[in-house]
């Protein structure tokens, strides 16, 4: 449940992060703002903090300063002392407005560094915990899963999140992803030493890929110009595979 974020500006300040320097002047909380956009995209961090810190304390600006501002402490970020303070800050944000994509990324980010995989696994875990029906969270776990090639495991995760999201594209993909892997994971498995599957292994690989095929044609009808995933070069892989040939030479002329 999304909490109250007038609180940002608490954090910030125990954090010792409220403004320092920067231009003087009375502007309000919507100047402020727009001027720490504007700055922030022109990559002077140090400054659109200071406008952030202003309009952070209006209570109908603080979510979208906040935003920013961990931004900047993010790319600010010189030592282990600031990447603490990051972390605590984007872990509250996140706690205080699960639903911010923003917040959460801030927090994945940050995991995603070499040498943070353990606490990771520990934010999924307790996350997934205090609220199993979160879509972003069951495909983030099936994503580090992915990461280890558990392929099995990976799929039962995104089919949670597209059990709760059937129009999640991305995990729609990787699902169709997982499955071709598993397939060829499979595959190779049940080879003899002469590189060949008899008929009835055969069968087992190629269900598997038709699994695969199922999820990369859903991904191709919600996400047909390839905005969010590029779904074609894996589609004409399964195609091929299946000998499934007018298909695949359909593809092979949009890749």
């Amino acid at each position: 449940m999304k909490k109250a974020l007038v609180p940002f500006l608490l954090i910030f300040y125990v954090l010792s992060l409220s403004a320092q320097g920067g231009p003087n002047g009375q502007e309000t909380a919507q100047e402020a703002l727009n001027a720490s956009q504007q700055a922030y995209e022109r990559g002077d961090y140090d400054l659109a903090q200071h406008y952030a810190n202003l309009a952070i304390k209006d209570s109908l600006d603080a979510e979208k300063a906040a935003e920013i501002k961990i931004g900047c402490m993010e790319h600010l970020m010189r030592n282990s002392a600031d990447s603490t303070q990051f972390i605590i800050a984007a872990l509250e944000l996140h706690r205080m407005d699960p639903e911010n994509l923003v917040f959460l990324k801030s927090v994945v980010d940050y995991y995603s560094r070499a040498g943070h995989l353990s606490e990771m696994e520990n934010f999924i875990g307790d996350e997934l915990r205090e609220n199993p029906t979160d879509k972003n969270i069951w495909a983030l776990k099936g994503e580090l899963l992915m990461r280890k090639h558990r392929w099995k495991d990976a799929i039962d995760c995104y089919q949670q999140t597209v059990k709760l999201d059937s129009s999640f594209v991305e995990a729609v993909y990787n699902l169709g992803i997982c499955y071709s892997s598993r397939a060829m994971k499979l595959k190779d498995s049940l080879e003899n030493n002469r590189g060949k599957l008899n008929k009835k292994d055969m069968k087992k690989v190629l269900s598997v890929f038709k699994d695969s095929k199922v999820f990369l044609e859903k991904a191709r009808v919600l996400d047909p110009t390839c905005e969010t995933v590029d779904w074609k070069k894996a589609l004409y892989q399964v195609y091929y595979v299946l000998g499934e040939r007018k298909k695949t030479q359909a593809i092979k002329s949009i890749l």
